[in-house]
């Protein structure tokens, strides 16, 4: 799954598409937290999948992976990148 940002809409709402194999490039629902944002899109295959990402208090991007199947969450991946000196 690749991620491409894009400034927002006319509302000033912030927009990100992901492209999927075999289904294209998706808008997703967002939302803008304190120190990052939340990210949803649904899978017919895996459920509902949530994205949380935080810039850390080094600097580092954070991201963990929810699926969502039947009512119950699981994490399903977490990834911290550093910028390298």
């Amino acid at each position: 799954m690749a991620v491409k940002r894009q400034r927002g809409n006319l509302a000033g709402c912030p927009r990100l598409r992901v492209f999927r194999a075999g289904v294209g490039w998706m808008d997703v629902r967002i939302e803008v937290a304190a120190a990052g944002y939340i990210w949803w899109l649904e899978d017919p295959r895996a459920g509902v999948t949530r994205h949380d990402m935080v810039i850390d208090e080094r600097g580092g991007w954070v991201e963990m992976g929810f699926i969502a199947r039947t009512g119950q969450e699981m994490q399903c991946f977490e990834v911290t990148l550093a910028r390298v000196p």
